[in-house]
């Protein structure tokens, strides 16, 4: 199923059949991605459906947080309450919790700067740590240059805290997105009280944004909504996408887009930029280890078993391993993943493990994809889109 071709400049659609039906944007790369539905195909209500516009300047953005640390809902400022304070822990979201981290931050840490504290005393820990340690480049498309490179940051330990970097504060932190159905403070480790907490609500536009911000001392005041039910259907295909944000560059951090399906499908497919290949080292040893171990097991006639219950969410690897078991086929879509040299070796090992070939595809053109879905569900077949991917 992996295919690579020169693919289009982005978002510039090229699509297999000469007929062409409804379509959807995808928050995907910089600018989006629009998939143009060929006719034979029926698209089902897409959830989550996003504005085909840029997100807000980023000036704008931080503009919008530092007003809300400067007029809390609840409490004082942030300059006033971290008064006389020594040591700052600011507990951020990990890949469970994704949010423009790197827009956020830097207005948090001018407000604390100017209550005097210095910026060697102000610390980031990522919650609630499952997403592995923090290295590199991933640390800082989620993060940003500035608060990698000035501040400690490290990932919350498997077990018990990070230490005296927590522990000794006497002021902490809480900073995550809103979700509808999802206590605020639900991504944080048991036991680790806050005193002063940062919401963000984000937006719908191509790129992740920061509609809102809403600031408030202590736990927060608002009423955690009632969920609504996911949506079940007779989809044939899942369409998700990987975000409209820098991590989405690798396909570890996209990944994660897929670990809560919306239809019970028998393809999924993951639109994704892709233009960093696979992501972390221990991440794609992980991959090759996993595709290795899949085809022995198929090859051997064997199923690859049921998809646990409760699977860890926030593992790429384990999603990709889910995925394999769950859908007949999981289609990787983006037009840089199959250029990067990452993304030949993922090809290569592909072509040479031809069991998990026929569950596991790769397509760099939109021809490609729809003619791939054509062979595996005929020229008629139900498609549910879920463009926001993690922001589901």
């Amino acid at each position: 199923m992996s295919e690579n071709t020169t693919p289009p400049p982005p978002n510039e659609i090229a699509v297999a059949p000469a007929d062409i039906g409804n379509s959807v944007m995808f928050a995907a790369g910089s600018r989006g991605l629009r998939l143009f539905i060929p006719a034979g195909a029926t698209l089902l209500s897409a959830n989550n459906t996003i504005a085909d516009k840029p997100a807000e300047s980023e000036s704008a953005q931080r503009d919008r947080v530092a007003a809300a640390l400067n007029a809390p809902v609840a409490g004082i400022p942030l300059k006033q309450f971290a008064l006389g304070k020594r040591r700052v822990v600011v507990l951020v979201g990990d890949l469970s919790r994704p949010a423009p981290y790197d827009i956020a931050l830097p207005a948090l840490v001018a407000a604390l700067v100017e209550a005097n504290i210095r910026p060697s005393r102000i610390a980031f820990v990522a919650c609630p740590g499952t997403c592995g340690p923090l290295l590199g480049r991933s640390a800082i498309h989620r993060y940003g240059e500035e608060i990698c490179g000035d501040h400690e940051v490290i990932a919350w330990p498997s077990e018990g805290t990070p230490g005296a970097l927590f522990d000794s504060a006497d002021l902490r932190i809480a900073v995550a997105p809103h979700r509808d159905g999802v206590a605020f403070n639900a991504f944080l480790p048991e036991g680790a009280a806050v005193d002063f907490s940062l919401e963000l609500t984000l937006g719908r536009s191509v790129q992740i944004e920061i509609e809102s911000a809403r600031a408030f001392s202590g736990k927060s005041p608002y009423k955690t909504k009632s969920s609504a039910p996911k949506q079940t259907s007779s989809a044939d295909v899942l369409i998700v996408s990987g975000g409209g944000a820098s991590w989405e560059a690798t396909l570890e951090e996209a990944l994660l887009s897929l670990h809560a399906p919306t239809a019970s499908a028998k393809t999924a497919v993951l639109v994704f930029s892709g233009e960093e290949g696979l992501g972390a080292s221990r991440f794609t040893r992980d991959v090759w280890s996993l595709i290795e171990q899949a085809e022995e097991v198929l090859a051997a006639g064997k199923s690859l078993g049921i998809p646990a219950e409760n699977p860890c969410p926030f593992d790429a690897v384990n999603v990709l391993a889910e995925c394999l078991k769950r859908y007949a086929h999981t289609v990787l879509f983006s037009h840089s993943f199959a250029e990067h040299p990452e993304g030949d070796d993922l090809i290569d090992r592909l072509e040479a493990a031809p069991h998990v070939a026929k569950r596991l595809g790769i397509c760099a053109n939109h021809a490609a994809l729809w003619q791939l879905l054509e062979l595996t569900h005929g020229p008629h077949y139900a498609i549910q889109s879920a463009p926001l991917g993690w922001r589901a």
